[in-house]
């Protein structure tokens, strides 16, 4: 008879408001991040386009359609099984932790926010509590109920009354168990007396029918309306009937072990089984009896399907959505938490350093300026603002290096390395004399002097440590360790804490008090038999280094992830595994900061000695600044990481945020369960100017020059900031009947019923875009005439081939636009129609006007006209126009032969000319008949060339501008200049215009600047404005490739026998066998710099995101 009693839930609300009560759910910002650790359980509603992941101490809800992050929910406690209940609405969570917790908790989807918690436990022989050792959750089919497993013994929870409606005993602790499609029966898989049993059970855990034995232990089971499934050790899938007779036996080659995590289960037609066992054995179609397997994909053991299995997500630490033939639909994320803080001694520049096996690396910025740092080296402690002791790995032989560098210089002063030595840790003491590393692989110490010389090796026999911490005066040092404490005693050259001292468990985090007299630790012990519970005693304890006696400080009922001690003020702060940050008084214990900064536990803290703040981070992925006197919270600083480039972002509790361009992709925006691009809001909410100023920067004219580029592109936007109020009108707009439309579509016509309203304001526009191109053209649908402010109409597009990202708008009378709701479907015919090519080429040598001929722009074209068709044979279309054939009524007539082209189809339109700007620094492209002196007279205007490209059939569009100031241009800063000479450099360049010499030739008008210093040292408004803000512009859909910058020069070069940036593509063409747009772009902006020295740099005037299609 079993020695504990089973006692009543014990049920504790952490929430009573109603769905119903709720307010509308905030937009909120979001960076998409990866799980700490490996994702362990997953969920999905594919209803609400819902799924969950979950790993150790996190679980993440996900849009499957947008594949984004909708919201994280952190555990202090190890999640052990996580589901989605009551139509989406709830989040179950199963955790357990030894001696700490055991319980089911509830969340509310839509915002996060803890509703119910149920914990189970039995009183135990020393009148203190037994958590029950929770292991499994098993949710049923409708979602309103989860089976509990604990060892051998199972609960069944009713999800809507929260109340156990089943309590019954397992033939064995390691029994696999699931529901059955009949009330109150559950199948079970076990191994007992040497047998591997099948059984079907009652509520009460009474047999109801027995199969017959397996050859095989079962790992995992599941169970469909009609069979049930076994995974067994030896890779095989055992298909039974209801009878529980075997109908069908499932090999994968594939051996896995008794104590596997493998999971099996079914997508939610029930038409395919999911078992990520291998990349050949993944998902099984049950109706056609042959796998799906996942071969170059991203493949780690865990995947998601949606219900009909035609996508997929592998989970690994983060999730990557698929086709199941293996493209890539959305890219995982890789974006993680800032750990390991450090400040440099000015307090200017935040650090996050990190060394495991495989690399070292820090990410930094400058709080004052916004400036970034990234090295691929650990910063473990800085000395002056610009030297700093760090760890490098050595890749090629695999050795950890200790070094004193000049971390701006790029310079290594002083280095250590000891091969076969993993060194996890290095500090200088404060005086700057003694230096020490720790490497833990060997549990040794290392002590030399500031050149990291006249090493000393101290073996620490046993210690599990992880850390080195300096005491103030310089004279200790401590060892931080899973269990133990040391204080090594530098001048006597011994310990004076030995690690019997410190006899306790758990965790252990220590700081040395300013006036390094003390040691604080956290202890753990048992604490003395309480009348209800039994539980683990967490004692701040003070280590008086002079007499060796520890005095109790302080009780706390839970573990803390860090404490630290200010330089110093006598003051300590603990951050706890609640995300609770606690600063209290040295002398008293008096509490003068308490906040619960983090949604999960706290594991970092750092005081900065010059400001009242204190900086924390957590295993939300969050850092979190506050001001521990005021008790408001200054920023948050997330890390980001982009297309291989790594950022920290900060934001201010008004949602502004601070990010640079190259990295604010991995930002969106959540409301309830909808998630919108960060272009929708970015014009709003990224203002560095106001994210300095919270972080108090000195440097005033930095922020002002930040808040003009914000304003300048504000004005380039046409948005009018007055609406930026509580209650400003947001049109609505949705494509209604998004639910009903499949993910693969079997033809190319898709219906879309679509409706828009704006409460207060007439509507003006309407659009729809189908990858970033507007179906309707970059002005869209005039509804301003009509004087409605609702829309209900249906609408047929056509589909691309592949995936269809699919989003509409409408703008009402005020500019402000609907957010957009995207989502996404596909298109592959089994007979894919062959991609066409049209090139357009225009090129000028010749000009009516003497003295401005060109020598290398027509080859540049026919040069280009010639690698396409070597590229694409057959399937491609060429229409150039040269010299006297260039006027604006012949390029203009180009575009009726674009109207021919079809959806699938590819556009390539490139111009070799002159670039011009005119008095009122309008652009414009040359023609053979343009007045150099008045452009605007039978010049292309700039936005008339673009317009070839707008409102065409192609979806693929790339245009190439090979002309001088093809980048943006901006008309304020030009008139700024006073332009004293005018010049065309038909025959060379001067050595001083721009340091270019004989052999290069400028492809446009020379503009001077006159004014002292206005180009010097800070760049103006709007190149700030291009550098740190996205370009989210409205456009056509297509990516605008521009060889130069507004204020630059496009050159020819006679040794290259064509303009530098027609070159740069032309050679990377006879490099590379296929390119996208995105390499394409990086690797000419890369090679026309190096060919000029920097005199020429290309820009993006315009960019497609989510289409990165291959232009050969």
């Amino acid at each position: 008879m079993a020695k504990y009693l089973l006692l009543s839930f014990l049920l504790v609300v952490f929430s009573t408001t109603s769905f119903a009560q709720a307010k509308k759910p905030s937009i909120e910002p979001m960076v998409q991040t990866t799980h700490s650790d490996k994702i362990e359980f997953y969920d999905t509603y594919l209803e609400k386009h819902l799924l969950i992941t979950a790993s150790k101490n996190e679980l993440i809800l996900w849009n499957t359609q947008t594949g984004l992050q909708l919201r994280t929910i952190t555990s202090p406690y190890k999640i052990v099984g996580a589901a989605l209940c009551n139509k989406g609405e709830e989040i179950a969570i199963l955790m357990y932790e030894h001696t700490k917790d055991g319980s089911l908790r509830f969340y509310n989807s839509h915002n996060g926010k803890p509703l119910d918690t149920l914990s189970y436990f039995t009183n135990n022989v020393y009148n203190g509590i037994y958590w029950k050792s929770l292991d499994l959750m098993v949710k049923n089919n409708a979602g309103d109920k989860l089976l509990l497993k604990a060892s051998d013994e199972v609960f069944v929870v009713d999800v809507i009354g929260r109340k156990k409606v089943a309590n019954f005993k397992l033939p064995t602790y390691d029994s696999k168990i699931v529901f059955t499609n009949k009330e109150n029966e559950y199948f079970l898989a076990f191994n007992k007396d040497n047998k591997q049993k099948v059984e079907i059970i009652d509520q009460n855990g009474i047999l109801v029918k027995e199969g017959n034995s397996l050859s095989s232990s079962a790992v995992a089971v599941a169970a469909s309306h009609n069979s049930f499934y076994v995974l067994t050790q030896k890779g095989q899938i055992i298909i039974l009937d209801q009878e529980l007779k075997e109908t069908e036996t499932l090999e994968t080659k594939t051996n896995i072990g008794a104590y596997s995590s493998k999971k099996i289960n079914l997508s939610n037609d029930q038409r395919h089984l999911v078992v990520p066992i291998n990349d050949t054995s993944a998902v099984y179609d049950l109706q056609k009896h042959k796998w799906i397997g996942l071969k170059n994909m991203a493949y780690d053991g865990m995947i998601a399907t949606t219900a009909d299995a035609s996508q997929i997500a592998v989970l690994n630490k983060s999730a990557g959505f698929y086709q199941s033939n293996g493209q890539e639909i959305f890219s995982p994320s890789y974006n993680s938490g800032l750990d390991a803080l450090f400040i440099n001694p000015s307090n200017t520049v935040l650090m996050a350093s990190y060394n495991s096996i495989a690399r070292t690396y820090t990410n930094g910025i400058n709080i004052s300026t916004g400036a970034q740092l990234n090295e691929d080296f650990a910063i473990k402690q800085w000395i002056t603002d610009s030297t700093a002791i760090c760890i490098k790995m050595d890749y090629g032989m695999s050795m950890f290096k200790v070094q004193i560098r000049n971390i701006y210089a790029n310079k290594i002063l002083y280095e250590f390395a000891k091969d076969g030595f993993k060194i996890v840790d290095a500090k200088l003491s404060p005086d700057g004399k003694t230096a020490a590393f720790l490497a833990t692989d060997k549990s040794t110490l290392f002590i030399a002097n500031s050149n990291l010389q006249n090493v000393k090796t101290i073996p620490l026999s046993g210690v599990s440590t992880r850390a080195i911490l300096f005491s103030p005066n310089s004279n200790y040092i401590s060892i931080v360790g899973e269990i133990a404490i040391k204080v090594y005693d530098i001048k006597a050259s011994k310990w004076i804490i030995g690690e019997d001292q410190a006899k306790g468990y758990g965790y252990v985090y220590i700081a040395f008090t300013p006036d390094s007299k003390s040691l604080l630790y956290q202890f753990s012990e048992l604490d003395k038999p309480k009348p209800d519970y039994k539980k683990l005693g967490y004692t701040i304890k003070s280590f008086d280094i002079s007499t060796a006696i520890a005095t109790e400080k302080l009780v706390l009922d839970f573990p803390i992830g860090k404490i630290v001690c200010h330089p110093t003020d006598y003051i300590y702060a603990i951050a706890d595994l609640k995300g609770n940050v606690v600063v209290r008084k040295l002398e008293d214990n008096s509490i003068i900061f308490n906040e619960k900064s983090h949604s999960g536990f706290a594991n970092d803290a750092l005081f900065l000695n010059k400001r009242k703040w204190l900086i924390t981070s957590g295993n939300d992925k969050q850092t979190v600044i506050v001001n521990y006197e005021t008790g408001k919270q200054i920023a948050k600083a997330v890390s980001l990481f982009n297309d291989g480039k790594a950022a920290i972002g900060f934001f201010t509790p008004n949602n502004y945020y601070m990010i640079p361009a190259s990295n604010v992709a991995g930002l969106h925006f959540t409301e309830d369960f909808n998630t919108y691009s960060f272009k929708q809001f970015d014009y709003r909410f990224n203002r560095p100017d106001k994210v300095l100023q919270a972080l108090e920067s000195p440097d005033t004219a930095l922020i002002s020059s930040y808040k003009k580029a914000y304003e300048k592109r504000i004005k380039k936007l046409g948005i009018d900031t007055s609406l930026f109020t509580s209650t400003y009108s947001v049109p609505d707009a949705d494509i209604t009947n998004r639910d009903q439309l499949l993910f693969e579509q079997k033809t190319n016509q898709l219906v879309l019923k679509i409706k828009a309203n704006d409460k207060s304001i007439p509507l003006d526009r309407f659009n729809i875009w189908v990858n970033e191109v507007p179906i309707y053209g970059l002005k869209g649908i005039n509804l301003k005439l009509a004087k409605r402010s609702t829309l209900d109409t249906t609408i047929t597009i056509s589909l691309s081939t592949g995936n269809n990202k699919i989003e509409t708008s409408v703008i009402n009378t005020n500019g402000i636009e609907s957010y957009r709701l995207p989502v996404v479907v596909n298109y592959n015919p089994e007979n894919k129609p062959v991609s066409k090519l049209y090139f357009v080429g225009i090129g000028i040598n010749n000009f009516e006007q003497e003295g401005h001929n060109l020598q290398w722009s027509v080859k540049d074209i026919r040069d280009l006209a010639n690698k396409l068709r070597q590229k694409y044979a057959d399937n491609i279309e060429i229409d150039t126009l040269f010299n006297q054939q260039v006027t604006t009524e012949n390029i203009l007539a180009l575009k009726s032969k674009l109207q021919q082209s079809k959806v699938n189809d590819r556009v390539i339109v490139a111009y070799s000319g002159h670039g011009l700007l005119s008095k009122n620094y309008d652009y414009f492209l040359s023609t053979f008949n343009v007045d150099f002196e008045k452009p605007e007279q039978n010049g292309l205007a700039y936005d008339s060339f673009e317009d070839l490209v707008d409102n065409i059939p192609a979806r693929q569009k790339l245009m190439l501008i090979d002309a001088c100031h093809s980048g943006e241009v901006d008309k304020e800063e030009l008139q700024k200049l006073n332009q004293t000479e005018t010049q065309l450099a038909s025959t060379g360049v001067q050595a001083n215009a721009e340091g270019a010499t004989s052999d290069a030739t400028g492809k446009g008008v020379k503009v001077k600047n006159t004014s002292k210093g206005s180009k010097l040292g800070m760049k103006n408004s709007f190149e700030l404005m291009q550098d740190l803000f996205a370009n989210i512009g409205k456009g056509t859909g297509a990516t605008i490739i521009s060889a130069a910058g507004g204020m630059q020069y496009a050159l020819e070069k006679n040794s290259l026998k064509n303009g530098v940036f027609t070159y740069s593509i032309l050679e990377y063409m006879n490099e590379a066998k296929t390119s996208g747009i995105k390499k394409l772009k990086d690797r000419v902006n890369q090679r026309v710099v190096e060919l000029t020295s920097g005199m020429q740099q290309p820009t993006s005037r315009s960019e497609n995101n989510v289409m990165d299609w291959n232009v050969w």
